[in-house]
């Protein structure tokens, strides 16, 4: 299962905003010609920028209590960059019950426009439950 497709851009001042709130000092997230400096091509996305996404996201699933976060990774394959437009879901990967609750694995997935995956996000969670 998976959610339907949105599309981001992640703008400067979305950036801007991010790091400041976040402490994040690196000058390659003030300008192009710093991050230029530095060997980008852009103001390159911090790392974990991608996940703000969530937000815009609309899950057909829901979990039932308790929720619990058991395990996070984040993969990038592509790097990505402010002003470019990605496509984002949420895939429902593996959904193991047990006795009394249940074990989930979802995927936060962005592309670019010529569908490269550049970012990946895998998420483990126990749960009493998924309601579809």
């Amino acid at each position: 299962m998976r959610t339907e497709e949105v599309r981001v851009t992640f703008k400067t001042s979305d950036v801007s905003e991010f790091i400041k709130v976040m402490d994040e000092r690196n000058p390659i997230y003030e300008s192009v010609e710093k991050a230029q400096s530095y060997g980008f091509t852009s103001i390159p996305l911090p790392p974990t920028m991608p996940l703000i996404v969530y937000k815009q996201l609309d899950i057909p699933w829901t979990l039932t209590e308790p929720v619990i976060h058991r395990n996070q990774e984040c993969k990038y394959h592509h790097q990505m960059y402010i002003n470019q437009t990605y496509t984002a879901s949420i895939r429902l990967d593996e959904q193991i019950d047990r006795k009394s609750y249940c074990i989930i694995k979802h995927s936060l997935l962005l592309f670019d426009d010529q569908q490269n995956l550049c970012f990946e996000g895998i998420y483990q969670i126990v749960c009493g439950g998924v309601v579809i």
